[in-house]
């Protein structure tokens, strides 16, 4: 069994990282929302109520992900999406795509999902200091990660599907 051909879909809330990812899957791609495998395999700490979010104990995921990780083959393509992706072992992962996008678009999206001033604020001060970007290229290097402005999803898709095509291709 070969060691199987990972990549990533990393940014900030609301950079398009679910809806990029659901365009992926209808083209045939299986990827898995980190989200869900952390809440399904018991990795949720706690709960911050000011910034609604759920804190996730990062060495459980970790522990989940190398466990799932083992058990894959090398025979197609497995995707990844969240904004904690850069806990994935660096062994298994052939790039990392960090989807960026306007940061007006991105407070209209905040607004759209009921984001408090301050989940707003530190959202948007992590988009501008690009923290999703620089955590990806610390855990993976410059040369597996790819920044992406996403303006537009299907063509957003389009290009980490081609990309990740010819990775897998070996091209």
């Amino acid at each position: 069994m070969g060691k199987p051909f990972v990549f990533l879909i990393n940014g900030t809330p609301g950079t398009g990282k679910t809806s990029v990812s659901n365009i992926l899957r209808s083209f045939g791609f299986q990827i898995f929302d980190i989200n869900d495998l952390a809440k399904q395999g018991g990795c949720t700490e706690t709960y911050d109520s000011e910034l609604n979010t759920e804190i996730v104990d990062e060495e459980c995921l970790e522990n989940i992900l190398e466990e799932m990780l083992q058990t894959m083959d090398g025979s197609k393509p497995v995707g990844f999406e969240g904004h904690l992706v850069d806990l994935c072992p660096p062994v298994y992962v052939m790039h990392c795509f960090v989807l960026a996008r306007n940061r007006k678009d991105l407070i209209a999206e905040y607004k759209s999902r009921n984001y408090n001033g301050r989940k707003i604020e530190d959202n948007i001060s992590a988009e501008i200091m690009q923290e999703c970007y620089l955590a990806s290229v610390d855990a993976f290097g410059p040369e597996k990660v790819s920044l992406i402005e996403n303006s537009d999803l299907a063509s957003t898709a389009r290009k980490i599907s081609s990309k990740i095509q010819t990775l897998f291709s070996g091209e």
